[in-house]
């Protein structure tokens, strides 16, 4: 016999279990339980392919679809160019890789950077404010994808203490993290009104953050592609995330200008997994 259905209110990222059950009350019988999962929705320019500039600053993605990626290029391209652009000789897949490269510029450090959101402009010549975060609604268990790094000794900066920063003269480090949150956070590293400092988050406590998981590196990968596999851990399974955060930086504290301005962090190939059963906190 074949049986069907239609259901019409099952969410993508979110694990189900069906079981079929035979209702005959003399001849009672059930299947076995199927698991499986709708998948969700998938990064935008990934592989990070499509590029265009404007001026001095590159952007990842194309003209017309808006900012989707961005970088810390809108503050550093006055002083050096962009810190954060294509790359087409060294790609792990595709025709292209993202290449952040930290600089000095006249006066700080160029932490190169790239993030999902916006960057909305310069504090003078202490910071800039920017939007982490774009429209996201799936739940999926790990983001995945490839990067090779290259730290370079740490020289720019003063050490921020409190934070495990290592000294002047150890590697730098670099970082990927990502969030899904229930908004769009506005944050600065500096002081700026209707911003909240991007070094004040606590991402393991934050009512605002539903699921987080992050690298850190500070090893050389010696010019070979690494894979990247950062499962997400949900602080909730129940509320329903409305943006998703990605930030990799190739000098981890950088919001501090401090690091090395020979690091260089090369991405290709992200994607999101949707597995059957997320981690929870």
């Amino acid at each position: 016999a074949r049986f069907s259905c239609t259901l019409t209110t099952l969410e993508a990222g979110v694990p189900y279990e069906y079981q079929l059950a035979q209702v005959d009350e003399s001849k009672p019988a059930t299947s076995s339980s199927v698991y499986f999962t709708i998948k969700g929705e998938d990064l935008y320019n990934g592989g990070f392919e499509n590029w265009y500039s404007e001026g001095r600053i590159d952007y990842c993605g194309n003209e017309e679809d808006g900012k989707y990626w961005n970088s810390s290029n809108g503050g550093a391209a006055t002083y050096v160019g962009s810190v954060t652009t294509q790359d087409t000789s060294f790609k792990h897949g595709g025709n292209s890789s993202a290449r952040l490269g930290s600089k000095w510029a006249v006066v700080k450090l160029a932490a190169a950077s790239l993030f999902t959101g916006d960057f909305i402009g310069l504090i003078g010549t202490k910071g800039a404010k920017l939007d982490w975060g774009v429209p996201f609604t799936s739940r999926p268990t790990a983001l995945k994808g490839y990067y090779s790094y290259t730290p370079g000794s740490i020289n720019r900066g003063t050490q921020p203490s409190g934070v495990g920063a290592p000294a002047k003269g150890e590697n730098d480090e670099c970082q990927i993290f990502c969030a899904l949150v229930t908004e769009q956070f506005h944050v600065a590293n500096a002081e700026a009104d209707g911003y909240e400092m991007t070094t004040d988050i606590d991402w393991e406590n934050d009512p605002r953050v539903i699921a987080y998981g992050q690298m850190t590196q500070s090893s050389s990968s010696n010019g070979a592609w690494q894979q990247l596999n950062i499962p997400l851990v949900y602080h909730s399974t129940t509320q329903k995330p409305t943006y998703m955060i990605i930030v990799c930086s190739a000098s981890k504290y950088g919001d501090y200008f401090y690091g090395s301005d020979t690091s260089v962090l090369y991405l290709d190939d992200f994607e999101f997994e949707y597995g059957d059963e997320p981690t929870v906190k």
